[in-house]
């Protein structure tokens, strides 16, 4: 019944209260609206009267007056009065019978002629209103009232109908199935929430039935494992066992008993009582497995060796836990023994096996490894032996492009002179190129190569190239076209030594491979975003062509395929490097080409977008420079390389000292005092960075500018020169125009030159 009744009354109130807030809301506005209306009413009769009281009082007269009747027929008003500024009062009228509620009271001033002459005042009682609103609010009782009657009465006839039978049911289902009654099915046809508790009520019977059904199968089928366990029991190859903490047998399998050499079971448990001195074959195991058992509470495989009823060893891997009681004491030990003897044998021989094996492969090892030290000091001795090469060839070639410069530097030269001068350097630059090239690939196979940026215009680059492949392709008779995309970026960052080199590389070959036809260079860009294009070069010729089995062959260095008679022309590396070259920028140089029908070689390199040139260098002639004369100490072993930067810098107004080695540097730059110092690198008695790192401990010499000049161009030997002390460093053959840089720049010259270069 409490039930009941909560339903009820929260049923009741859910539906009531919103309808109850509403209609209070409804009647508020209402009564808001009446009281507005009251006073609304006021004003306007306030102010109608101050409006027609005006000529009347002005003349005196209270006979012009017809209105005052007319509003004193309202009921509501309580009285009206009409004073004279002077002289008080001019008309007025009360109904005291009026007064049953509020009154509310209006003045309104009495103008005529824009001066006011007197005022009105309006009393109006609020008797009618507060009737209305009193009835209005009896009738919203009753209504509620009657609402509520009805909503009582309509709710429990459905709560009566829809809630209580059902609940009733349900109690009645729950109670049979608490009493077990669970053969007969619970059938519920409604579709509400009360139909799915009784079909939840239904499932549960049915789960409670098939539980019970499971129960006895269970049962029946725990018997029957029972007898199969016995059965394995019995039957197992495995020894199974039970055994108490102090190391009694208490029970053991047929299996058990036959490894340990008994009959029977029964004979081992009989004849079996201290596990530890009868069993193990070294008693202090069965201590270690019983501290290993009682503090993990099982163990897994834990091999042991056993001693048999016959005095044999045999080992067995165990598997067994501490069975305890409901306090946590242990009452025995249960698990299961394998025979593991012929697998420990068959570890003993393997372990023979691997000793062997590992001796052998420690005797490989140290084979391998001895060819190792051999072949890395081969390739050291490659590196060396390129190096030294490398400086003894650059030696000379110094002299001979450097006096070049120099003897260019005449005006009193022939056309024929000057020919030959170019032919001089022209070729010392290609010997230089070899050399360079060997390098290249003594660098690239050590992984040392670096690539070195710098802001290029493009299109001069593209077609300084260009002017250079045109003069050798004119010399044989050919076609020479250069393609230019007209989407290609004015200014790029890229290595331009070494992107000239690989296009020179492949026009060279295609021109050296080309009788007759043409030979083509294009390029294409794709731009990528505001910072970056990707450019697109392809070198193409009508030359013999490759064979395909030979695409792969003419990238390998000291390699060359076609015509013998055209292997001559080159070391077989250029195609070498230019590949190496390439995949340093980011790309892979590739191959179409058949016998016959000529060869496409192209590649694809991303490069950075730049905004603009940067200032261009001065191509005037130096002749000297502006202030004192300045001191310049040459450092150098070889005679041939002082003399030639002697002439350069007297030239042009330096004074100049020698010295062979090391220690004259040292001893000429104490006495001598120079302002710069050209070192050479490589020299006897005492080197070049020996004599840096002296110089620089010297007080007097630690400001003076030291210039490297090194025949020896690795990156290695560049970065410890510089770490001795020097300031700068050039790489021998010596670039005039670059050295002379170096030069002012580390003593701040300002250059003067030649009065005819300057008017050209």
């Amino acid at each position: 019944m409490k039930l009941r009744a909560t339903i009820v009354l929260a049923v009741v109130a859910g539906l009531l209260l919103p309808a109850t807030i509403v209609s209070v809301f409804t009647l508020r506005q209402q009564e808001r609206a009446l009281v507005r209306q009251l006073n609304a009413d006021l004003d306007r009769i306030t102010e109608v009267m101050s409006l027609d009281m005006a000529p009347p009082m002005w003349h005196m007269n209270a006979a012009e007056v017809p209105l005052f009747d007319v509003v004193l027929s309202d009921e509501r008003v309580v009285s009206v009065v009409a004073r004279d500024t002077k002289f008080g009062i001019f008309l007025s009228r009360e109904y005291p019978q009026r007064r049953t509620g509020t009154q509310r009271t209006t003045t309104r001033p009495i103008s005529f002629r824009g001066k006011v002459i007197g005022e009105v005042v309006v009393e109006m009682d609020s008797g009618q209103l507060d009737a209305a609103v009193a009835s209005n609010r009896k009738a919203l009782a009753l209504t509620l009232s009657g609402q509520l009657v009805f909503s009582l009465l309509l709710i429990v006839a459905l709560l009566q109908l829809r809630m209580l039978a059902p609940i009733r049911r349900l109690m009645q289902e729950s109670t049979m199935i608490a009493r077990g009654e669970l053969d007969k099915p619970f059938e519920w046809r409604r579709k509400d929430e009360f139909g799915q508790l009784g079909d939840s009520l239904e499932a549960a019977r049915q789960a409670l039935q098939s539980l019970f059904t499971a129960l006895q199968t269970k049962a029946h089928e725990l018997g029957e494992s029972e007898a199969k366990y016995r059965s394995i029991f019995e039957n197992a190859l495995e020894g199974i066992f039970q055994t108490s903490i102090d190391g009694r047998t208490i029970n053991a399998n047929p299996g058990m008993a036959r490894m340990l050499g008994y009959d029977r079971p029964d004979e081992l448990v009989h004849n079996l009582t201290d596990i530890r001195r009868q069993l193990y074959a070294r008693p202090g195991d069965r201590d270690a497995f019983i501290a290993a058992l009682l503090e993990h509470g099982q163990v897994v495989g834990w091999e042991v060796e056993f001693q048999r009823r016959d005095s044999q060893t045999i080992w067995v891997a165990m598997t067994a836990r501490v069975v305890r009681s409901e306090q946590g004491e242990p009452l025995f030990i249960e698990g299961l023994v394998a025979d593991i003897t012929q697998r420990k044998r068959s570890e003993a021989d393997l372990a023979l096996h691997r000793e062997r094996l590992e001796e052998l492969v420690r005797e490989r090892t140290a084979e391998l490894q001895a060819a190792k030290e051999r072949a890395e000091v081969a390739n050291q001795a490659k590196s060396s032996f390129l190096a030294n090469m490398s400086h003894e060839l650059r030696t000379p070639l110094n002299g001979i492009l450097g006096y070049a410069q120099i003897l260019k530097r005449f005006r009193s030269f022939t056309g024929r002179d000057l020919a030959g001068l170019n032919v001089i350097e022209q070729s010392g630059k290609h010997l230089l190129m070899l050399i360079d090239d060997v390098l290249d690939l003594a660098k690239i196979e050590a992984g040392k190569l670096e690539l070195c940026s710098s802001v290029i215009d493009l299109p001069a680059f593209l077609q300084t190239i260009a002017d250079i492949i045109r003069v050798k392709v004119e010399e044989k008779g050919l076609f020479f076209a250069c393609e230019l995309a007209p989407n290609l970026p004015r200014v790029v960052r890229a290595d331009e030594k070494r992107l000239r080199q690989v296009l020179l590389n492949l026009l060279g070959n295609a021109v050296k491979f080309t009788e007759r036809g043409r030979v083509s260079l294009r390029v294409r860009g794709f731009a990528k975003d505001g910072l970056e294009t990707w450019l697109h070069f392809e070198v193409e010729d009508s030359g013999c062509g490759i064979a395909t089995e030979q695409w792969e062959t003419i990238f390998k260095p000291f390699e060359q395929v076609g015509d013998v008679r055209k292997r001559v022309g080159g070391t077989g590396l250029g195609l070498a490097i230019s590949r190496q070259l390439v995949r340093l920028m980011g790309g892979d140089i590739h191959l179409r080409s058949a016998l016959g029908e000529g060869s496409l070689f192209g590649f694809e390199i991303a490069l950075p977008v730049e905004a603009g040139l940067p200032a261009a260098p001065m191509t005037r002639m130096i002749d000297g420079y502006l202030g004192a004369r300045r001191k310049v100490l040459i450092v150098d072993d070889v005679e041939t390389n002082r003399a030639m930067l002697v002439d350069l810098l007297n030239s042009l107004g330096f004074e100049t000292a020698e010295a062979e080695d090391g220690e004259q540097a040292i001893a000429l730059a104490q006495a001598w005092q120079p302002a710069l110092i050209l070192m050479d690198i490589v020299m006897p008695v005492m080197d070049g960075l020996e004599a840096t790192r002296r110089l620089r401990r010297m007080p007097a010499q630690q400001s003076v500018p030291i210039i490297a000049l090194s025949a020896t161009a690795s990156q290695d030997q560049q970065l410890r020169t510089l770490a001795a002390g020097v300031n700068a460093f050039i790489t021998k053959p010596i670039e005039q125009d670059q050295l002379l840089e170096q030069i002012r720049l580390q003593l701040g010259l300002e250059w003067t030159y030649e009065v005819a270069e300057l008017d050209a």
